[in-house]
């Protein structure tokens, strides 16, 4: 094999290994965004109800929180009042 056509496995070999390491690194940041919308018991909750009457809704560590029905890309969902709970650090 020419020295041209080692070059060239190298450079390729390379850049598969970039590309793996890439999509392994990203598939972390991508399970949190797994998920798009309201959770199926806050939209369940509000089955039956009009944006802005207020239920009372189990999170999923079994919480009693009380929150609002709110209109969220077309679905009415439970949602609680004030700022959403702050979220632990992610491990690295």
């Amino acid at each position: 094999m020419n020295r041209y056509a080692m070059m060239k496995v190298a450079l390729i070999l390379i850049l598969f290994g970039i590309i793996l390491v890439t999509s392994f690194a990203n598939s972390d940041n991508n399970q949190d965004m797994s998920r798009q919308g309201p959770p199926a018991e806050a939209i369940e909750v509000c089955k039956n109800k009009v944006a802005g009457d207020i239920v009372e809704f189990t999170d999923p560590q079994g919480e009693t929180v009380n929150t609002n029905c709110r209109e969220i890309n077309g679905l009415l969902a439970a949602v609680p009042e004030g700022p959403p709970p702050e979220r632990p650090p992610q491990p690295r």
